[in-house]
């Protein structure tokens, strides 16, 4: 595994060596998730964050909505964050997600939302999810879409 890390480290380095600034930050926060499978959250929470000041810098929106919802995963899953804020940067990634009209970003921020909440009361959430999923009238066989249809037909399930 951390030679994976290594090579996507290598494939980043080189990937900007040529000066390739174009979804640069968005690759950044996906080695910061990688690093973050590896639990190495400190250098995974360093590394979501230069993404975010790059993404923002170069005003690459679409990236934006990734890496506040892996800057939220990140949080939760190694608790360097409180549970307010890691929520925070993931509801940032459906706002943003839904005002640049990205359907499947804001289903993948939901999920980790919902995911997150499993324990606690989370009908709203399930409303959210509900309510992303209607919005789909295409892509309804990818992972993230078959996922969110699984959680719902199980809260359906679980409340008769």
């Amino acid at each position: 595994e951390e030679e994976g890390l290594e090579t996507m480290k290598n494939g980043l380095m080189g990937f900007g060596a040529i000066g390739s600034i174009a979804v640069y930050p968005l690759f950044q926060g996906l080695l910061a998730e990688a690093m973050c499978k590896l639990n190495l959250f400190d250098q995974a929470l360093v590394n979501v964050d230069e993404a975010i000041k790059m993404a923002k810098a170069n005003n690459e929106r679409a990236s934006e909505i990734d890496l506040y919802r892996i800057k939220g995963k990140i949080l939760m899953d190694s608790a360097k964050g409180d549970i307010t804020e890691a929520e925070g940067y993931i509801r940032q990634s459906i706002e943003l997600a839904e005002k640049l009209g990205s359907k499947s970003r804001k289903l993948q921020a939901v999920l980790d939302l919902v995911k997150f909440n499993q324990s606690g009361n989370n009908d709203d959430l399930i409303k959210l999810l509900s309510n992303t999923c209607s919005a789909f009238n295409e892509g309804k066989n990818t992972p993230d879409y078959l996922e969110a249809q699984k959680i719902l037909n199980k809260d359906i399930l679980q409340v008769t």
